[in-house]
Formats: C-alpha cells, structure tokens, sequence
C-alpha cells in the first residue's frame, strides 16, 4: 500500500525527527511504499532550542556549535527521511490523494492546541476515499481549552482509525466525543534496539558521563542532578545550558540517541529521551514537565516503570530499573502497536 505520514518533520527537535523516521521507516519493513510528508519548511535557525534566558545567552556565544547542529538535522533528513515533494500550504497537500492510498497522521505532539487547532494534522485534506489513520497522535496536555474542543471534534471524526500516545488522550477523546481509541506507543519503539545501535553517530565523550536532557528547566531539575552528580562523581553533559554541567550545542538526531545509549545515568523530562532510555535499558530518572508532564509518567506507568519518575531530589538513589522484569510487557505493547497498524492498513 502507498502510505504518507504527516508529524512534525520540520522542527530542530531530536525526538521528533527520530519518531518521523521510524514510524516511514517501520512501514517500509513491512512491504509497504510510505513517505513521509515534507510538510512546511525545515527550521534551519541557529537560536531555535532556548529553554531560558542563560541558555540562550550560551546559544548567542557558541554559534559555531549551532551551525553544526543545523547541519546535522539538514544530512540526518537527507540521509534517513524518504520525503514527498515539499508542501508548504493544504492545496499542495491535497494534491497528494492521486499518490497515495493511505494517510497517517502522528506521532508526537500533532494535536497540541498550544497554537491553535492545525486542520492539516486531522488529515482534512484528504479525500474520504482514502483511509484516515492516526498513529500514537499526542495531544501533549491532559485537557483542551473550551474554545478548540469544538474544532478539535471536527478533527478526530474526520479520522477512520484512531491511536494515541497517550492513555490521557484516549480519556479526552472519550470524554469529548464518546469515541473509543487505542493507546500505542510512539514509533521509536517500533524498530529494535539493534536498529537504532546501528545509526549512532560519534561523540568525543570517552569516560563515564551523566547525560540530561531537559524540556522544562526547573528547580526540582537542579537540585536532582545535583545529588546524582554528588552520589556518583560523574560530570553531566547536557545541550542546554545549566549552571555546573558541561553544556554540548552541535548535537543532532544520531548523537542524540549516541549520548543516551553510552550513558551511565540519564536525567529526563524529554519524552523521547525517556522513551530511547527504555530502548536502551538505562538507569534513568524522570523529572515530568509541570505542564507536559502526562506524556512520561504515562508511558513508564504503561511499562510498568513508574519508579523512575523523581518528585525530588531526595528520592535519587530509590529507583530500581528492573528492565529484565519489564520486557514481557514492554514486547506485548510492541505487539499490539504493529497490531493496530497492521489492521487499520489491511
């Protein structure tokens, strides 16, 4: 089957790029012929990443990193994304229904209202001949304002099958249209280990590190890397600036998933540094987002991995990774992912 994919391929976002190609990627291992939209242009800022004001000040003086970094997303979509032809507005979007047979939407945070409702992410441009599939599609937040549920609405019944990331949205969509809808994983756990080992990129790291990885910079962040650093004597290496961590700029896709794997210990409220850390078998600690936070603690608590999420810095050193004991359920929720796939496209 002819397949295209929508998510968000154009952002200067590990994690996002990662799940963009896996999910095309998964696709194509099973027979068959998926490309990935090339939705809107590429964010090629050099400054695009800031999470606080030092952070950006760091950006500002180390723009010789940046640039590298930007290079590095530019050669990871010409090297891994199997791209359409660039469609920067919904007529070229449409265009697409005489190529394709099917259309996927997600994963990753496509149904945030952060901005407004993005029609385009409910797959309104395609005709109602084709199927309408949405895969481990996010919302990225527990509730929607009153004034995009009606539009939001509109969205989801446009959508023939329906999958979330999350079991929060699998909550609002009962609770806002009665609908059911699966919960399944994001689609960086659809390749293998293996799979990912083989795309490493190379770092210049060579003795033992912590590696960080924040969404939200908080205090309770600080004071968590603080005690581990203390408890184990290892230096933190993280790409955004924090006071008394080594701060890398120039890290793209492959050294992203590269920093985590060669890790000690990995700190995180990034949900696919979460995610690759399961992957990898990690010792990790969880810090959830204050806002965004549902999408880790549903994920670990879907593996059975609740333990590692930190409330404060007083629980470092509490967490017990059982991933050995973990692995029955985390295969069985691989399954039922590839299951629902395989079913919404036969």
């Amino acid at each position: 089957m002819k397949i295209a994919t929508i998510t968000y391929s154009w952002a200067q976002n590990w994690g996002a790029a990662l799940q963009a190609y896996a999910l095309v990627e998964y696709l194509n291992s099973q027979g068959h012929s998926a490309k990935l939209i090339d939705y809107r242009e590429f964010d090629g800022k050099l400054i695009s990443t800031v999470k606080s004001v030092p952070d950006g000040i760091y950006d500002l003086l180390t723009l010789p990193e940046s640039i590298r970094r930007v290079k590095k997303y530019i050669n990871f979509r010409k090297d891994y994304f199997k791209l359409t032809e660039k469609c920067n507005t919904t007529d070229e979007l449409e265009k697409l229904n005489g190529q394709f047979d099917a259309f996927i939407t997600g994963s990753d945070q496509v149904w945030n209202v952060g901005h407004g409702v993005n029609r385009d992410f409910y797959l309104q441009f395609v005709r109602s001949d084709k199927r309408r599939i949405s895969y481990a599609a996010s919302f990225g937040v527990s509730d929607i304002p009153n004034i995009h549920r009606r539009d939001t609405i509109e969205g989801l019944g446009n959508i023939s099958y329906i999958s979330v990331r999350e079991k929060t949205g699998k909550e609002l969509i009962k609770k806002m249209t009665g609908q059911d809808s699966a919960v399944v994983l994001d689609p960086v756990f659809l390749l293998s280990p293996k799979h990912w080992e083989a795309m490493m990129g190379s770092i210049t790291e060579k003795s033992p590190y912590i590696f960080v990885y924040p969404t939200q910079i908080s205090k309770t962040l600080r004071k968590c890397i603080r005690r581990l650093k203390k408890m184990t004597g290892l230096p933190i290496i993280t790409p955004f600036f924090i006071e008394g961590c080594k701060t890398v700029k120039d890290i793209g896709p492959l050294e992203f998933i590269t920093y985590i794997k060669k890790a000690e210990y990995v700190v995180a409220t990034s949900f696919h540094a979460t995610a690759f850390s399961v992957i990898f078998e990690k010792p990790l600690y969880v810090v959830t987002h204050s806002q965004t936070g549902s999408r880790t603690t549903d994920l670990l608590e879907q593996l059975g991995l609740e333990d590692c999420i930190l409330h404060n810095e007083n629980e470092i050193g509490k967490c017990c990774w059982n991933y050995q004991d973990k692995k029955s359920i985390i295969q069985k929720k691989i399954s039922e992912s590839k299951a629902f796939l395989s079913q919404a496209l036969s």
